[in-house]
């Protein structure tokens, strides 16, 4: 445990430290502290009220549990009540012994039959036999304090250790936290999270809420915004699978009610039941005690007519009343999905499946779960902080729950039904849950997928690859998304479905984080109609599909025929990206130089036959009926070139890399020049450049250089960079002067305008981020892009605008690539000078070791004089004043100090003059 200082904070702060440095333990370093908000000194005021009250006919023999009992104010006020042998338990060793030294000893039992046994124990590994189950178990601040996640084998032991004829009784604490809220203890809890954990079976047998609390509670407890909360009626749950019912009751923590609500019981013969209680913690402890009110016994017994027809204007009433609580949640800007599902639960189980309409239970299904980012962020949250929760597979069971009784009710869930429970799999990031849900509407319901369906599949797979994971556990999810990714693109294409842009950028994220090309060339294919084995010729697939509609255009009717997306730059800057991480250099530079310089129309007219093979066979083809193909294309921007040269230059080819570099270089002074002759020429909106040399389109191949240390290259990078600083800062200052000189005028970064005729318009959205373009861009915000996508669109959007010419922005930029290219002018001069000044030392020990030398413009080896050397490599003799360090003997005590011998008069060392910048 830590031993930082907890003295200045709040007790509800202090116990929520101490326990999350240490859940085993942190609880008993609490009482250890005295830091314990929930002990009030006494017993619970409404836990006094129900048990002497006349409601509820409680045992008067058998065993009690109380688990979380603190000092045992409440067991002992159990047993000496009821005079049940009560077990109280507890986590804490200094608690129990609190109890067993201090309050049990002061509070001898001679008078009543119970006895009390406080033990330290866990409640999750109390087993119990059939013969040692509980008559009543009283749970009060341990349901709140154990983790969320371990609610549901709190359901699953309290299941087993209630006696069949028993009581559960929980005092629910604390209502009214936002659900936003995830720390604790105490955590969050509504009533309905009691029953989701129980399971079915339960029925509950009393509903009150609490007339008197301590003092200190007043104004603290919380209300429930719902009116018909005050007015809640019991509700008997269906029976459990496994032959005898439970029954539990559950109710609301709320201030007492504004009128008096009558409330009912339900009254049933000897079965495990379960009465709850309300009530509120409060953080300052307070002794006292509070006056129990017994209400009066009643005496007269109505009539079976009478219990019939009341119990009938009962469950008349009630159902109206849940139907209006429904609609008061709906017609929230944000409903609470827990109380639509209490809701819910309580009319599903009063009136029945069959008598709740369809638009209501489809509503229900849409609002009994938090929302896709909600679930988006706390599943990050969760992962991160290595906690496993189960919450994910509760609010799962919910959507099958209400799956389940539109098929009782005799109603088909509809396909946009099941896009729900996809949705929730994909804010989850649980793909493997996603596929499974598939092949069920396939192979079983019988629906015929959408592209929606195919989009939250893939959406659950991206989103799988932005959560937090172990290093070791990404290759396995990377396999696992692309298998899924694979197999999505293979079903789409063989049942015809559309493969819309929104799918095509779901998976395009998926795989670029895989190594399988093939996977990638699949979905090149399939989605852009293009064969990165053959880039300048059409799919085969695309040509069957072709000749199917020319032949046979009335066999395909009903389905349309999968057509490709057009190709963008911005998927061209993705596939440049993808095959540079595949280290296939030869298939990077043929896609990029087909897919950027597409050969004419004209072209195929002068393709020669004349070495075909197969004319012999199968003669020329007719060019007049031979459709003419246009490979997709696209036009490169910045990035495009300096994704390029970036795996060039990571693949060590050189002379590739300054080719490319060359071509940038070019590139940039063709789009300057036609900028400024346009803005002397056109009125108008000026299209906007898109190339440009800047410190990513240098810096990869001068690390090449660097690597491979070709001091050539390193000086001609050298020369580049120099070069593109002064023509950066010449463009600067005559922008800047045409600034001064136009009047400013409000246009916008994009007007609409038609695209140049040699760029396919784009119509996918951005693709994946890569990382040469977005180093730093954190996980939850690619996250957080993947859901701001439109699944519903599937017709191709609208060529996007083509951006105009904003001077100043320009001019920024260009203040932008002179601030990085300075700084790397001088590092490639330092690093250029470091590396010749290492060249001549490595050379200059060979000339002083009488060793040869090779000269390149001899092209042979010499043995050159030291001085000749000297001379060459421009070394400076620096006469000695003292005896070099180096020379130095070490001197001993009894040594005396010799004096500096004289050097001769032409005795030089030759030492290192500024690198040669030539």
């Amino acid at each position: 445990m830590s031993t930082s200082n907890t003295s200045n904070l709040e007790p509800g702060e202090k116990l929520r430290k101490l326990v999350g440095e240490d859940p085993i333990n942190g609880w008993d370093k609490a009482w250890q502290k005295s830091v314990t908000p929930w002990d009030r000194g006494n017993v619970q005021p409404p836990l006094r009220d129900l048990l002497l009250s006349s409601d509820i006919d409680w045992p008067r023999a058998g065993r009690a549990l109380v688990p979380g009992c603190g000092r045992g104010y409440d067991p002992i006020f159990i047993a000496t009540t009821l005079g049940l042998d009560t077990l109280a338990i507890d986590i804490s060793p200094t608690a129990i012994k609190a109890a067993n030294d201090s309050l049990l000893a002061q509070t001898p039992l001679t008078d009543s039959k119970g006895r009390v046994a406080f033990r330290d124990a866990d409640f999750f590994t109390l087993a119990a036999s059939h013969s040692e189950q509980f008559d009543i178990v009283y749970d009060y601040t341990f349901f709140v304090a154990i983790l969320p996640e371990r609610r549901v084998e709190w359901g699953a032991e309290m299941n087993k250790l209630v006696k069949k004829g028993g009581y559960l009784i929980t005092l629910v604490y604390p209502l009214g936290i936002p659900e936003e809220h995830m720390d604790g203890p105490p955590f969050r809890a509504e009533p309905e999270h009691y029953l989701e954990p129980l399971g079915a079976g339960w029925e509950k047998v009393f509903d009150k809420i609490p007339e008197v609390s301590f003092e200190a509670n007043k104004g603290r407890e919380r209300m429930i915004p719902s009116p018909q909360d005050t007015s809640r009626l019991p509700v008997r749950l269906q029976d459990m699978t496994r032959g005898t019912p439970l029954r539990l009751g559950l109710s609301h923590l709320t201030r007492k009610p504004a009128t008096s609500a009558r409330r009912l019981l339900h009254i049933s013969p000897p079965c495990a039941s379960a009465a709850t209680l309300s009530s509120a913690l409060d953080s300052t402890i307070t002794h006292g005690t509070v006056p129990v009110q017994k209400p009066p016994r009643s005496t007269q017994k109505p009539s079976r007519s009478t219990q019939k027809s009341l119990r009938s204007t009962q469950k008349k009433q009630q159902k109206e009343a849940l139907f209006e609580q429904l609609e008061l949640e709906f017609s929230r800007s944000k409903p609470s999905y827990n109380r639509v599902w209490s809701t819910y639960m309580d009319l599903l189980h009063t009136v029945g499946a069959r008598h709740i309409p369809l638009d209501v239970h489809e509503r229900v299904l849409r609002a009994c779960t938090p929302s896709t980012e909600q679930l988006r962020v706390s599943t990050a949250q969760r992962i991160r902080l290595r906690a496993e929760s189960k919450n994910s597979q509760q609010l799962e069971s919910r959507l099958q729950t209400v799956i389940n009784s539109i098929e009782t009710a005799g109603k088909t869930p509809t396909l946009e039904d099941y896009h729900v429970i996809l949705a929730h799999h994909a804010a989850v990031g649980n793909h493997a849950g996603a596929v499974q849900l598939y092949r069920e509407l396939v192979e079983k319901k019988g629906f015929e997928p959408q592209p929606k369906t195919y989009g939250l599949i893939l959406q659950a797979a991206a989103h799988r690859l932005t959560l937090p994971c172990a290093p070791a556990q990404k290759p396995k999810y990377v396999q696992q998304t692309t298998a899924v990714c694979r197999d999505v693109l293979t079903e789409m294409w063989g049942r015809d479905v559309p493969v819309s842009p929104v799918n095509l950028d779901l998976a395009m994220r998926i795989l670029k984080e895989s190594t399988e090309e093939e996977a990638f060339t699949q979905f090149m294919r399939i989605g852009y109609g293009i064969d990165l084995d053959y880039p300048d010729r059409s799919p085969v697939e695309v040509l069957e599909r072709q000749s199917i509609l020319s032949i046979h255009p009335d066999q395909v009717v009903e389905k349309s025929v999968t057509e490709p997306q057009p190709f963008s730059t911005a998927a061209l800057n993705t596939a440049i990206d993808t095959l540079g991480r595949f280290g296939n250099v030869s298939k990077l530079i043929q896609t990029f130089e087909v897919l950027t310089k597409p050969l004419p129309v004209q072209a195929s007219r002068h393709f020669s036959h004349e070495f075909d093979e197969e004319d012999d066979d199968f003669g020329i083809a007719n060019p007049a009926s031979t459709p003419v193909y246009r490979a997709p294309h696209a036009a490169p921007n910045t990035t495009t070139y300096n994704l390029l040269i970036k795996h060039i230059s990571r693949a060590g080819h050189a002379a590739l890399a300054r080719h490319y570099l060359q071509e940038a270089m070019y590139v940039d002074r063709v789009v300057d020049r036609a900028m400024r002759s346009n803005m002397r020429l056109l009125p108008g909106g000026i299209p906007a450049p898109h190339n440009a040399v800047n410190k990513g389109t240098i810096i990869s191949v001068f690390g090449l250089a660097n690597r491979e240390k070709d001091m050539q290259l390193m000086r001609w990078v050298g020369w580049v960079a120099r070069q593109t600083l002064r023509r950066k800062q010449n463009d600067l200052a005559w922008y800047s002067a045409v600034a001064e000189q136009v009047p400013p005028r409000n246009t916008s970064p994009a007007e609409h305008a038609t695209p140049p005729t040699d760029t396919t318009p784009s119509s996918s959205p951005p693709p994946a981020p890569t990382d040469a373009v977005s180093q730093d861009t954190p996980a939850i915000d690619e996250a957080a892009a993947i859901f701001s996508v439109d699944l519903d669109a599937t017709s191709t959007p609208p060529p996007p605008p083509v951006k105009t010419l904003d001077l100043s922005f320009h001019i920024q930029l260009l203040q932008r690539d002179i601030n990085q290219l300075s700084p790397l002018c001088q590092d490639i001069e330092e690093i250029i000078a470091r590396s010749t000044q290492r060249v001549k030392e490595r050379l200059g020990r060979r000339v002083w070791a009488g060793k040869d030398v090779f000269f390149l413009h001899k092209k042979q080896r010499e043995m050159v004089p030291r001085t000749t050397w000297s001379e060459l490599v421009h070394f400076k003799d620096l006469e000695l004043t003292e005896e070099p360090p180096r020379n130095r003997r070490r001197q001993t005590r009894n040594q005396k100090p010799r004096d500096t011998p004289s050097l001769p008069e032409h005795s030089t060392i030759s030492t290192s003059a500024s690198a040669d910048r030539a």
